[in-house]
């Protein structure tokens, strides 16, 4: 994503039934030992629900274990591809002096980064794992509804942008530069001409609305729902902020997929999603654009296009939920009682080791 304007019943895993932790309701008396008996049946219960968040907590943490080896596929590549453009001087001057080679090499390295590691996920899960991603490619619950929550998502996207920019420059106040905001501020990757910004939307907008969408809001989203919505959405956003690994964009990303969370989940379709994805970044390409041929002086431009958004998205939402009987509810998970999922995900060793590199690029990130 761009930068830029961006009962208490709980299914027993093993038993594969509902049990309730309502208590014992039945003979209130005593037995032998003199102990009552709701007294009995509510330590037992207490050690069943103890058993089974315990076997929920391992199950997410095998979860993570795959789920989070696509992000390590990820690292992993990305610095393949660097050692690649290092180690041939030819390829990285034509990478650097050419911009339509750029592009095509840009595009290639999302398929190869982001879509083949996500996609070796998703197969090992259909084929050895009884875990597989609840991925909705079918049509929206309703069609007016999905559009509302496209543009209200589209508002949140702006927002976070506007936020993402109050927090480099508080940080920039401190004294802290980024490379990656040079890079972003330099205008280096702003079309000159109609081929450049095609091919541009394409990188940019196409590409990554698809292969992220699918990675993120479809296998690490879908994977996770059965343990929640809200937790799904979380850890999905959290891996989606970190996978830009950088201070320009972390922050950004972090609440943007919280935004296509929400929409995928609400909609019950991948499609709203990836259409939300597209259209904040084309509108990133297009601003940029639109702002390289006003010497990036328009400030009247800037505030019309992330305002405008921003009140048009909470507009939509307004009239979504005036709409919807169901407002953002989302789905809570049958492993309500569960304590500790979020801690039993971060645990697993391809989290710590995709995490902890995704953290390391952070921080080389900061400008000397």
């Amino acid at each position: 994503m761009g930068s830029n304007p961006v009962s208490l019943n709980v299914k027993c895993p093993t038993g594969g039934f509902y049990m309730s932790y309502d208590g014992y309701n039945g003979y209130n008396g005593m037995n032998a030992n003199g102990m009552g008996m709701n007294g009995m049946n509510n330590q037992n219960v207490h050690c069943e629900k103890r058993d089974a968040d315990r076997q929920v907590r391992s199950r997410i943490f095998g979860t993570s274990a795959v789920l989070c080896s696509g992000i390590c596929g990820y690292v992993l590549f990305s610095a393949l591809i660097g050692q690649v453009l290092s180690s041939f001087p030819m390829l990285r001057g034509r990478y650097l002096d050419s911009s339509v080679f750029g592009m095509f090499f840009d595009m290639l390295y999302s398929f190869v980064c982001v879509g083949l590691p996500f996609l070796a996920v998703f197969l090992f899960f259909v084929f050895f794992s009884d875990e597989a991603p609840d991925i909705r490619f079918g049509k929206v619950y309703k069609r007016t509804n999905a559009a509302l929550l496209i543009v209200a998502g589209l508002g949140v996207c702006f927002l976070g942008n506007l936020i993402d920019s109050m927090i480099i420059d508080w940080l920039g106040s401190m004294g802290m530069e980024f490379y990656s905001y040079r890079e972003a501020t330099s205008g280096a990757d702003v079309p000159t001409g109609a081929v450049e910004f095609l091919l541009t939307s394409v990188r940019t907008a196409v590409i990554p609305a698809f292969i992220e969408e699918f990675a993120f809001r479809g296998v690490v989203l879908g994977t996770l729902r059965k343990y929640g919505d809200a937790f799904a959405i979380g850890v999905s956003a959290a891996l989606f902020g970190l996978m830009h690994g950088n201070f320009t964009q972390v922050p950004f990303a972090v609440i943007a997929g919280i935004a296509l969370g929400f929409v995928c989940v609400v909609t019950g379709s991948i499609w709203p999603s990836v259409i939300l994805h597209f259209c904040n970044n084309f509108i990133s390409v297009t601003y940029s654009t639109a702002m390289a041929q006003t010497g990036g002086n328009s400030v009247l431009l800037s505030v019309t296009v992330t305002y405008g958004i921003i009140f048009t998205g909470a507009a939509a939402l307004g009239i979504y939920l005036f709409r919807s009987k169901n407002g953002l509810r989302l789905r809570p998970s049958p492993h309500t009682c569960v304590h500790g999922k979020t801690l039993a995900f971060i645990l697993s060793p391809t989290f710590i080791l995709g995490a902890g590199a995704l953290i390391k690029n952070m921080f080389d990130d900061i400008v000397k």
